[in-house]
């Protein structure tokens, strides 16, 4: 008996110092879900905003080709066709340029939100423009 109730001692000691049990297993993974739904919010967010920025880089990198072409083509916005760049490439996934509007003395630069973009949060910054009096709508985008 006394053999017996020393092995029997010894599996509960063996039992109490290893692993862990079922309620700290779900607690630990409860807690790890909560900081996972909240970083991948804050990253989703990060993302339109950093995506949004190269946006607004673009639209003034298109303006100062557009200035350009201004002055070396007779003082007409007339006729200029957005180039091919590294900027726009880098968003092309979430936002198209177009110049809507050129005309001899104006222009106007629009970059649209396509896809997720378009899906934000934040539907007032949509559609970013800038034109030739370097006028940036909607302000509070930019």
């Amino acid at each position: 008996m006394l053999v017996s109730n020393q092995v029997e001692e010894k599996s509960l000691n063996m039992r109490n110092k290893s692993g862990f049990t079922l309620f700290e297993v779900l607690t630990a993974l409860l807690i790890s879900t909560m900081i996972m739904k909240y970083a991948v919010v804050a990253y989703a967010d990060y993302v339109v905003n950093m995506k949004r920025d190269v946006a607004k880089s673009c639209v003034v990198d298109l303006s100062f080709t557009l200035e350009r072409y201004y002055v070396n083509n007779s003082a007409t916005y007339v006729g200029y066709t957005l180039p091919t760049s590294e900027c726009i490439d880098k968003v092309s996934n979430a936002y198209t340029f177009s110049t809507p509007t050129l005309t001899e003395d104006s222009f106007r630069i629009e970059a649209a939100a396509i896809g997720g973009q378009a899906t934000s949060d934040d539907p007032a910054c949509i559609s970013l423009t800038l034109d030739n009096l370097n006028t940036k709508t909607p302000r509070s985008c930019w």
